[in-house]
């Protein structure tokens, strides 16, 4: 039996994304530009200022990077079939995520998104296979935040949370029986 599940990356939101951190550019760009100007509240130093408009400049433009290349791409975001999850929806996807290694699926708020966390067995497995040292960062960082490195947001993929995570848990629960 091999039934394949593709949801396809959804190009309406992530233009929205796109927008949203080209936004971000924008406010790093201001950031440089005149730190002292924004060197109030949190940020009272015009040096914090300044680095955090970098930073934002740097991390919301490989963000913008990558979001281009998916809009242009017609590959599917997540394939679920009787290997897996596979994902590559992401920037910390790492591709095949098999059933015989996940522990359980459950939701977690984290900031503003919800985002399911994809428990597994052995999760230095899965770091080892990040793509490049942003997500070794953000694998690690999940790992130690929420006892897994692997994480799936519907954000950029043609299905709601809801949905994806009552598909996610019941392929889970045939693959168990």
């Amino acid at each position: 039996m091999n039934n394949k599940i593709e949801i396809k990356l959804s190009k309406v939101k992530l233009l929205l994304l796109l927008l949203g951190a080209i936004m971000f550019i924008g406010i790093g760009i201001l950031f440089i530009i005149n730190p002292d100007e924004f060197a109030k509240g949190l940020l009272k130093n015009p040096e914090i200022v300044y680095v955090s408009g970098v930073v934002t400049i740097i991390v919301f433009g490989l963000s913008s990077i990558i979001i281009i290349i998916k809009l242009f791409s017609n590959s599917v975001g997540l394939t679920i079939d009787d290997h897996g999850i596979t994902d590559h929806s992401s920037t910390t996807s790492v591709g095949l995520i098999e059933w015989s290694d996940i522990i359980g699926i459950e939701t977690m708020q984290i900031a503003s998104t919800k985002t399911l966390v994809i428990d597994i067995k052995n999760p230095q497995k899965y770091i080892k296979k990040a793509k490049n040292k942003m997500a070794l960062g953000t694998m690690k960082r999940n790992c130690k935040s929420y006892g897994s490195p692997l994480s799936l947001i519907s954000e950029a993929l043609e299905i709601k949370h809801k949905a994806l995570e009552r598909l996610l848990i019941e392929e889970l629960e045939k693959r168990k029986n």
